[in-house]
């Protein structure tokens, strides 16, 4: 069932899916959403999170059997040629039907640099994003920041400031 091939930098998510379906994410360049079946190793399918530009999914945070959220580390620098190629974000997507049904804009929440969601865990109704906050070089960093999100509402509800650390990336409630 695959249609491309896996790369060297492949990741399994933060947070096991409670489908208890094996979710990989096949990072850069290829930005793929591969889902397997355990028990059999057959691939159920794959999902290109990675419209016309490498957008480094991190993490995967299943919602609900029909959601599931992806964060994409890379922001677009010539966005608009395709729908959802703006990067620094979190994709909704929907795991049954291996689409993409919406985004959540990260933009404002970059600082200086990009906000480069990385890894996610989820808990009473919220999902917690990490930020990297790095700029395009990779040379100059804001301090962390975590995003909280509403899972129903897929809106940035908080945010808890991680004063003077820098490029943090993992997260545990």
């Amino acid at each position: 069932g695959a249609t491309s091939a896996l790369s060297g930098d492949v990741v399994l998510p933060h947070d096991p899916p409670g489908s208890g379906e094996l979710v990989l994410i096949d990072r850069y360049p290829n930005g793929i959403v591969t889902w397997v079946d355990a028990a059999s190793g057959e691939v159920r399918g794959q999902l290109n999170v990675v419209p016309r530009f490498a957008s480094n999914p991190h993490d995967y945070l299943e919602i609900a059997p029909n959601k599931a959220y992806v964060t994409r580390f890379e922001t677009n620098r010539a966005p608009g040629r395709v729908p959802f190629d703006e990067g620094g974000d979190i994709l909704v997507i929907d795991p049954t039907q291996r689409s993409i049904t919406k985004r959540i804009d990260l933009s404002n929440y970059g600082g200086a640099g990009d906000p480069r969601p990385d890894r996610m865990t989820r808990g009473n109704g919220r999902a917690y994003v990490t930020l990297a906050r790095l700029d395009a070089t990779y040379e100059r960093a804001e301090d962390g920041l975590v995003v909280v999100l509403d899972v129903d509402s897929d809106r940035v509800v908080d945010t808890l400031p991680i004063p003077g650390l820098k490029n943090c990336t993992n997260v545990s409630l």
